[in-house]
């Protein structure tokens, strides 16, 4: 695996609102259990109303459950 020699990119600001902290959360205990080259799908948390519209600008989808692959 390579690096970048610049470093990560930014995190854009719009993913670091205090309302996905509860999706982020998810996604990283998924992580976590069952490693990055698992796919599936995760059932999101329940999101405020302008942390919705942040992921449905993101992933297009209204759908409760995620897709990961």
């Amino acid at each position: 695996m390579t690096t970048d020699p610049a470093g990560p990119a930014p995190i854009p600001q719009s993913l670091r609102e205090p309302g996905l902290q509860p999706l982020w959360a998810s996604v990283r205990a998924r992580l976590d259990s069952r490693g990055p080259d698992r796919r599936g799908s995760l059932l999101r948390p329940e999101l405020d109303h302008m942390s919705e519209l942040t992921l449905r600008s993101l992933v297009g989808n209204a759908n409760r459950r995620l897709d990961l692959g």
